[in-house]
């Protein structure tokens, strides 16, 4: 997967995560465009990690293993997860746990296919290198943080949870016998049975 690397202010995010990893993984839409959140994250004490174009194209502001400026206020929040880490410190700020990702566009636009596909491969590479479980307890809706925005709008959190779920196609290799020829092809594997 293609990452670029957007340098923002070390001010506008806080190096490493003191005693938390990522737990869960913050779904956002900008409500403009991509070149917009990184203008606003170099302007101002605000941040996220990742960032998806209509294109798919991915954007970097903050190592993983930093702490973004993302999540602002809470309120009324839903979130299992973070409301376990609320039950121990009233106080617990959501963005020590949380991996953020923002998407181009606007909240009353669903994400484009592209953007679709690549959140769900970038979902799935988080999941995997963070032991983050795909489901709807630890990929959440920025709402889920702070009740009164409706982040990331109608786009579907379900939706890239069940795409990131979809094997990943293997690459397999096939030389004939007694030939030179080798022929490359992807196949999915499934672990139902037939």
């Amino acid at each position: 997967m293609n990452i670029i690397k957007k340098n923002i202010p070390e001010n506008h995010y806080k190096k490493g995560r003191g005693e938390y990893r990522p737990e869960i993984i913050v779904i956002h839409v900008v409500e403009g465009l991509q070149n917009q959140a990184y203008l606003e994250f170099i302007n101002t004490e605000k941040s996220s990690h990742y960032c998806v174009s209509y294109q798919g194209e991915i954007w970097k502001f903050v190592e993983e293993s930093d702490t973004a400026f993302t999540q602002g206020i809470v309120d009324r929040p839903t979130s299992k997860i973070f409301l376990e880490q609320r039950r121990n410190n009233p106080t617990f700020n959501a963005n020590a746990i949380s991996v953020s990702i923002e998407h181009e566009g606007f909240g009353h636009e669903d994400f484009t296919s592209e953007q679709y596909e690549t959140t769900a491969r970038l979902v799935k590479e988080l999941s995997e290198r963070w032991k983050i479980p795909l489901d709807r307890d630890h990929i959440i809706r920025h709402s889920e943080i702070n009740k009164g925005k409706t982040c990331p709008g109608v786009a579907s959190v379900e939706k890239i949870i069940e795409i990131a779920k979809k094997p990943t196609p293997e690459p397999m290799t096939i030389i004939s016998k007694g030939s030179i020829i080798v022929e490359r092809f992807f196949v999915l594997f499934s672990t139902s049975s037939s």
